[in-house]
């Protein structure tokens, strides 16, 4: 192994990590003794996320890290921002979502957007391929699976059938921000102040909610640890962790390797939430994981293919 690939397999591993553990922090946010809104949540995430965000894009430039792309034009900053706000939308449905759901159902309903990008791929007139229409098939039978079966968790007050419509319209507004943000970064680099740029856009929705007066300070020292912990470990830092992990092992191995993340999330909720799953729940969530690495794996790694590492997308 290359020092290149094992230094890409170790910023992977972050981001991972990073994105795996945010449903447990939100869990833990909304189990405090005064839960905030999720407008508070969302919003004090990316009022911290975004300043630091830019300090690590100037880092970045400063300690010469730019250098690893060819430098080019960015896209148009508007069309970034735009795609930036309907991922903040998607966000907002999840963590209202989120308010309703363990971490464990969060995680699972959350992993269905991959489904939702090749079915609006193929009602665009793209072509798909059988594998994709599988993938397609194993997520709708998972999601079948997993709702029909009802609520698995008492520990918390919830409402399953408003957490797992809200999180689904999430995933499914997610998908549209992968298409749109495809195309608009279709030929240029996904460099730092791309991810930047994209980031800021999230805070378009800072605007209505301040103005909604929903976003209001965190009630205690503990909630603004989580709410900073959510910026910055489990936002900020696992977007550059996977940027410069996708650099050095290429978009196909960053992409596999990115779906541990509904694994390590489904343990992390176990081990420290002590959440649990229905049999059939269980069975709904393995379809849909499956159906992620059915789509994203590459076939030509049966027929043992080296994949060249590539630093763009």
């Amino acid at each position: 192994m290359t020092k290149e690939t094992r230094n890409g397999l170790l910023f992977m591993i972050f981001s991972v990590l990073g994105y795996a553990s945010l449903p447990i922090v939100g869990r833990a946010i909304y189990l405090g003794e005064n839960p905030p809104h999720p407008y508070t949540i969302v919003g004090w995430r990316f009022v911290i996320a975004i300043p630091l965000m830019w300090i690590v894009v100037m880092v970045w430039h400063h300690l010469g890290l730019a250098r690893l792309v060819k430098h080019r034009s960015l896209p148009n900053r508007a069309l970034l921002l735009f795609c930036g706000a309907l991922n903040g939308g998607s966000i907002l449905l999840g963590w209202m979502g989120l308010s309703y759901l363990t971490a464990s159902q969060f995680t699972i309903a959350c992993y269905t957007y991959p489904a939702f990008v090749f079915l609006f791929n193929s009602l665009l007139g793209n072509r798909v391929s059988g594998r994709g229409w599988m993938a397609f098939g194993m997520t709708a039978l998972g999601l079948t699976l997993f709702a029909l079966s009802g609520d698995s968790s008492n520990s918390v007050a919830i409402n399953f059938p408003l957490g797992i419509s809200l999180t689904i319209a999430g995933a499914i507004l997610f998908a549209v921000h992968v298409i749109v943000t495809h195309r608009v970064l279709d030929g240029y680099p996904t460099t730092a102040r791309v991810t930047a740029w994209i980031i800021t856009g999230y805070g378009v929705i800072l605007i209505p909610l301040t103005l909604m007066g929903k976003m209001v300070p965190p009630s205690d020292w503990k909630t603004f640890l989580l709410l900073a912990e959510l910026a910055s470990f489990n936002t900020v830092l696992p977007a550059f962790a996977f940027m410069m992990g996708m650099m050095r092992l290429g978009t196909s191995r960053a992409s596999i390797i990115s779906t541990l993340e509904p694994v390590i999330a489904l343990i992390l909720a176990f081990l420290i939430l002590k959440e649990q799953l229905v049999v059939w729940q269980q069975l709904g969530a393995i379809l849909i994981f499956l159906s992620v690495v059915v789509q994203e794996f590459p076939l030509q790694w049966l027929r043992k293919t080296p994949t060249p590492a590539s630093s763009t997308t």
